[in-house]
């Protein structure tokens, strides 16, 4: 296979790149990262490049820069990275697969095995350092999560399962190909299901459960998704003066409209303008530099956006709690010129992502990580759009 480097045994940091551990890096008991990006470093750019795992896993940060180089070599060279698992890819060697290929580029043999755990550690100190440490812990968990939560079909309670503590959750390699993780299994003849709900490609060792994970998880996205669509077409439609039963495509016009310098200023000096959640971030920047009038837009745009987040709170009360939020605001720049000059700004899918994350936080007066997971269940276009940015 050409153009091709491994990801053998267990993953380490550079301190095992001397001449000590050189015949156990030869020998694949070892990875170093440094040796890693150094074969990555000759990889020819001018094609796909093919990667090859047989890892029980091992350090996280070691792991992350490996995949970290992977991806700037994606970006850098345009080209595809193809991941073949081997015997096993467990720990950090699975997150390498989540994180780097599309499904359609990976691989596995018959007898392949994937798991998925908790991060683990050993630390030291006292009863506040320990807090430290397991607040990294579920850092570190909540990343791993949140992708296999959203790319692939597997439900969340069956992925926290597989997080708990002491837990383990291993994929054959019928599990790896029916839940999305891979395209292909070596040697089979099997034809991939086109849909989640093929039950007869589903019943293997442990088919029925993950079966009836993957249906119940794919139904009630599909109903949330179209739920939360209706509602903010709802709103477009009426905000942009179309019929009730407005197209998609009239309702995308419109909102592409709210985008340009001239349709913003008419929202404003009307103090009709919101819009999506995507938008809510960049015009309330806008609107906190404006006068009393443009205060009172803001709360409306933002409640718009809370609305969508929480799937179901009461307009008037949220717009109650924000009116009263914007009144402790002690300095505004009025004038409209300063809504125009600060609507040029841009809003990342990550931030806009985050902020979805602060309002929940604040709206269920839940911790950040829960928040993460709400949001990532909630809206998975927003987390798509903020996974896409960062690959």
């Amino acid at each position: 296979m050409k153009n091709k480097i491994e990801m053998r045994g267990i993953i380490v940091s550079s301190m095992y790149d001397c001449d000590f551990c050189k015949s156990y890096i030869e020998k694949g008991i070892i990875t170093p990262e440094s040796c890693f990006r150094a074969n990555l470093a000759k990889a020819d750019k001018s094609q796909d490049l093919n990667l090859y795992i047989n890892s029980p896993g091992g350090s996280v940060i070691a792991g992350d820069e490996m995949i970290n180089a992977l991806l700037a070599w994606k970006a850098e060279s345009g080209k595809t990275i193809h991941i073949t698992v081997g015997a096993l890819a467990a720990s950090m060697a699975a997150n390498t697969i989540v994180q780097v290929a599309d499904p359609e580029n990976v691989k596995v043999h018959q007898n392949s095995l994937i798991m998925f755990h908790g991060a683990m550690g050993i630390g030291g100190g006292g009863e506040e350092s320990f807090k430290d440490y397991s607040d990294l812990l579920n850092k570190i968990n909540a990343n791993v999560k949140t992708t296999l939560i959203n790319r692939y079909d597997l439900s969340p309670d069956t992925v926290d399962e597989w997080f708990a503590e002491g837990r383990e959750g291993w994929l054959s390699s019928d599990d790896a190909k029916n839940c999305g993780m891979a395209a292909e299994i070596i040697g089979s003849q099997a034809v991939k299901p086109e849909r989640p709900d093929n039950m007869d490609s589903l019943l293997n060792e442990r088919g029925v459960k993950l079966a009836a994970a993957v249906l119940d998880t794919f139904n009630q996205k599909h109903m949330e998704v179209n739920t939360m669509w209706e509602k903010i077409k709802a709103k477009l439609a009426e905000l942009a003066g179309l019929k009730a039963d407005a197209s998609d495509e009239e309702i995308e016009g419109a909102v592409a409209g709210f985008k340009s310098e001239t349709d913003v200023s008419a929202a404003v000096e009307a103090g009709k303008a919101e819009v999506t959640a995507s938008f809510a971030t960049q015009i309330a920047d806008a609107a906190t530099a404006a006068d009393a009038k443009q205060t009172e837009l803001t709360a409306e745009i933002t409640a718009l956006k809370l609305q969508a987040v929480t799937d179901g709170e009461s307009l008037t009360a949220v717009n109650a709690e924000l009116v009263e939020a914007n009144e402790k605001i002690t300095t505004l720049t009025p004038g409209l010129k300063a809504v125009k000059d600060e609507n040029s700004k841009t809003t990342s899918a990550k931030e806009s992502f985050f902020d979805a994350v602060d309002a929940h936080k604040e709206a269920k007066g839940c911790d950040k990580e829960t928040a993460i997971l709400a949001i990532t269940r909630d809206e998975p276009a927003l987390h798509a759009a903020m996974l896409k940015e960062a690959n």
